[in-house]
């Protein structure tokens, strides 16, 4: 906090004030106790305003006589042209629930652009949740003290261990079949890499061993085969149907008949060879899916497939 009033402070001798202004208005959202943050505040905004910051920065500490002083004349002071702008001071923020971590806890985090992502396991519960990446330091800081800092996250999804009942490697994602209530839900873990959900579902399946068991069980070969195959097929019979159709003319419905003969036999096999390539890609993308899919299931529900 001390850094951000520093930058505010900074900010008034630039002439930046409405910079300083946003800076102590995210400090004082967050820590309205702080008695330094009212004062420098009282300098930027309008006189019903600066009265405002004098009462709360008395309230904070009764014995300031600086504010204590400067509230009397405000209030004694005639009326007077006001040359700074109508500005809003910020409300004191509701105080955010208050959660302590075990003391064994994991985490693993990955930031992409300016948004950090943050998996918290602890003693009864796995947690994900966001936050901007220039809140880490005081999310560090937290965590050092054994606080879940919600004030600072975002988008927090909370599963208590005893509730799950499958989690599921798929690519770069954990899908978590749990229970939420008296319903059934998956929820995906979206994380930065295979490599990650791996070491995560590893640390997993140490930490909730024995009531879980990690098995590795073969995908859908066969189906994923036929699946591409088809597509393949429908691709070329379409691409040779209606380049034949094209050439002989035997296409009667108007419409189609009118983009016909707009792409001409040229366009048409451009547009069959996009679609056949189309089907490709997603045969490819089926073809070389990992033969195996590794899961952590809960004991008594090995037999439980989804």
């Amino acid at each position: 906090m001390s850094e951000d009033i520093q930058q505010a402070e900074n900010a008034i001798k630039a002439g930046d004030t409405k910079s300083a202004f946003e800076l102590l208005r995210q400090v004082l959202a967050e820590d309205p106790e702080s008695e330094r943050a009212w004062w420098i505040m009282s300098g930027l905004v309008q006189r019903s305003e600066r009265q405002n910051c004098m009462e709360q920065i008395l309230r904070i500490n009764p014995e300031n006589q600086f504010a204590r002083d400067a509230l009397t004349q405000l209030k004694e002071a005639p009326p007077q042209e006001e040359i700074k702008p109508e500005r809003e001071i910020p409300k004191p923020a509701k105080k955010a629930p208050v959660t302590t971590l075990p003391d064994e806890f994991k985490t693993w985090h990955y930031t992409k652009g300016s948004r950090l992502y943050l998996i918290i396991l602890g003693q009864e519960r796995l947690i994900r949740a966001q936050a901007q990446t220039n809140l880490i330091p005081r999310i560090k800081a937290a965590l050092k003290k054994k606080l879940l800092p919600h004030e600072y996250l975002e988008e927090i999804k909370s599963i208590p261990l005893n509730r799950i009942q499958t989690i599921r490697e798929v690519g770069q994602s954990l899908h978590i079949r749990h229970w939420d209530k008296e319903a059934v839900r998956t929820t995906r873990f979206v994380l930065a890499n295979p490599a990650l959900c791996s070491r995560i579902l590893d640390y997993l399946a140490k930490r909730l061993s024995p009531d879980y068991s990690l098995q590795t069980k073969k995908t859908r070969t066969v189906l994923n085969l036929l699946i591409s195959t088809l597509l393949v097929i429908g691709a070329t019979v379409l691409t040779a149907i209606g380049y034949l159709s094209v050439i002989s003319g035997t296409i009667q419905t108007p419409w189609l008949k009118g983009i016909i003969a707009w792409l001409g036999p040229g366009g048409v096999s451009l547009a069959g060879a996009m679609l056949l390539l189309i089907a490709l890609g997603i045969s490819g993308g089926l073809l070389f899916k990992p033969r195996t899919r590794r899961e952590l299931v809960a004991i008594g529900l090995e037999k439980v497939d989804e």
